[in-house]
């Protein structure tokens, strides 16, 4: 079962996430996927996608939904296997989407998922929630 994790930031903040990636048993999963997107979407079921990013071979592109940005993958990255110091840490992918990317969001209740592939076929969802948009004065519209 895909864990429900809901997330909350703050429009034109910078917004990391750690998310752990472990079994049943407790023991760290080395990331070793292909692919790695994390998507944010308007509504469910799936509508368009507001935000979505993918990581690939350790090269972290925008897919679509916000126009106008640069492919600088030093203001946003997916970083499997590292932490929020990018040290290596078996279990960890870190996000990282600066200022720029959380400004052109719109504030208020979305959701979002992660997924990983492996090639072009689905292999899992990681997670998926509630992602949560709010003005940098706490409102949500």
């Amino acid at each position: 079962m895909t864990p429900q994790i809901d997330l909350s930031a703050i429009k034109g903040n910078n917004f990391n996430f750690l998310l752990s990636y472990y079994d049943e048993n407790d023991a760290a999963i080395s990331a070793t996927f292909q692919k790695i997107e994390f998507k944010v979407f308007r509504s469910l079921p799936i509508s368009d996608n507001l935000l979505m990013y993918a990581g690939l071979t350790g090269t972290t592109y925008y897919v679509s939904g916000l126009s106008g940005l640069s492919h600088d993958s030093g203001k946003r990255f997916i970083a499997p296997n590292k932490n929020e110091n990018d040290v290596a840490s078996t279990g960890s992918i870190f996000f990282k989407f600066e200022s720029d990317v959380m400004d052109r969001l719109p504030a208020g209740r979305h959701f979002y998922n992660i997924e990983v592939f492996n090639g072009t076929t689905f292999s899992d969802m990681l997670s998926k929630g509630r992602f949560e948009l709010q003005n940098e004065d706490g409102g949500l519209l």
